[in-house]
């Protein structure tokens, strides 16, 4: 899940909701507001929650902005506010950048695919050198 969360922010609005060198994880929300027993067209509730740093979470902060009536998209309003809140607890921290960044979704997806693939290998390497007289063996 963290390096899905993580690659909404890398291939969607990292310049948002991100600083550059700290890698976070996040989601963003946009919600009509209800008004008078009705939602309505003109006013949102924008929100962002995310965690960082993305490789080994420390911080989540969770920002919901409520009456936005322009530029009320999470990825335009709750998610900048998040970056500035990220930049000052980072700050506060002394928190260094990260020298390489977490890989994407797709890059983990291929290393993950490349194990599973060497432990299938693997096991019908030891079944084969088992012998028939071993009997079944259970697993991939």
């Amino acid at each position: 899940m963290q390096r899905l969360l993580h690659a909404v922010i890398d291939e969607g609005i990292q310049s948002r909701a991100e600083l550059p060198g700290y890698h976070v994880g996040g989601k963003t929300g946009t919600a009509q507001v209800a008004i008078g027993g009705r939602y309505s067209s003109e006013v949102f509730t924008s929100t962002f929650a995310g965690f960082f740093p993305a490789e080994q979470p420390r911080y989540t902060v969770t920002v919901m902005v409520r009456g936005a009536k322009r530029e009320y998209q999470g990825s335009q309003l709750a998610a900048p506010i998040f970056r500035d809140i990220t930049a000052s607890i980072l700050s506060m921290n002394g928190a260094l950048p990260a020298l390489i960044p977490p890989p994407t979704t797709h890059e983990a997806d291929e290393v993950g695919a490349q194990s599973d693939r060497a432990a299938e290998r693997s096991a019908r390497a030891s079944r084969e050198a088992a012998g028939p007289e071993a009997g079944p063996v259970h697993g991939p």
